[in-house]
């Protein structure tokens, strides 16, 4: 059983720390997430930095939910960082 995955925009956050990159799976046949039933969710983030320098980078033009339903925070600060993630769980919403 093979796993593999393609990053993108690693090179962007070589050169901006604040920017994300994102896996694409090249198969979902053997994704973790597959492997047992979760009612878990990403749901939420929450990111420091310059926040249009990464909405640009993102494509986002205002605050709000991307297109996959991930609402995305931004807050101004010296240092990029990503702050919190919150997931939608049974029980509520869970910030780490």
């Amino acid at each position: 059983m093979e796993l593999t995955w393609k990053q993108i925009g690693i090179k962007g956050l070589m050169a901006d720390p604040q920017l994300p990159f994102f896996l694409k799976w090249d198969s979902t046949e053997n994704h973790p997430s597959l492997l047992d039933d979760s009612h878990a969710q990403l749901s939420g983030l929450r990111i420091a930095g310059d926040p249009h320098r990464v909405r640009e980078w993102l494509g986002l033009s205002i605050e709000g939910t991307f297109e996959t339903g991930i609402e995305f925070e931004f807050m101004e600060d010296d240092e990029a960082a990503l702050e919190t993630v919150t997931f939608a769980t049974a029980s509520g919403p869970v910030t780490i």
